[in-house]
């Protein structure tokens, strides 16, 4: 299992957008939800993931994800779910 959170100003209020995702495909659509792009648009390679660190607040590794070089949320993994981002989804309907 993986959860996303978008990036808020407040811990509190990014907190309250945690939502579960099972794959790549499920992230990005997370993500159009709030990011204005177009989908035909958008392509996996916008997306990026890297290690963000241990959050102590949360008791979490997280990775921070990215669309177009701008920080978007977080996303933190269950142990062995962690291959999931390495699909081979190319696009992202919005709807």
């Amino acid at each position: 299992m993986a959860k996303f959170r978008f990036h808020r100003g407040a811990l509190k209020e990014s907190l309250k957008t945690e939502v579960e995702v099972f794959d790549f495909r499920s992230l990005c659509k997370t993500i159009l939800t709030e990011m204005p792009v177009e989908p035909f648009l958008f392509h996996r390679r916008d997306v990026l993931i890297r290690p963000y660190g241990f959050d102590e607040r949360v008791d979490r590794h997280l990775y921070l994800v990215t669309m177009h070089g701008y920080p978007c949320g977080f996303l933190y993994y269950d142990k062995g779910d962690r291959n999931f981002i390495y699909d081979d989804t190319c696009r992202v309907d919005k709807a």
